[in-house]
């Protein structure tokens, strides 16, 4: 083998271990992406349904209440003798 085989042959190892490193590194970012993604989905969705749920609140707060008709409980039978 001439020095010039063994110098294209560490060159080829090196560039598909810089390779296998790139595609690691590329899916890791992958994976974060997608967890900043989700993370970020889910505080928006807290967000709306805390907004709807104030909005709920105050809504119920502004309508007028009914006076509540409290009904009279039935007389109790007297025991017989």
């Amino acid at each position: 083998m001439s020095p010039s085989d063994t110098k294209d042959a560490a060159k080829a190892r090196a560039e598909e271990r810089f390779k296998k490193a790139e595609r690691l590194r590329s899916g890791e970012a992958a994976v974060m992406a997608g967890e900043r993604d989700r993370v970020a989905a889910q505080g928006a969705k807290t967000a709306k349904l805390r907004q709807l749920r104030l909005a709920k609140e105050a809504a119920e707060d502004a309508e007028p209440k009914a006076p509540v008709v409290k009904k009279k409980a039935a007389a109790k039978p007297k025991p017989r003798a």
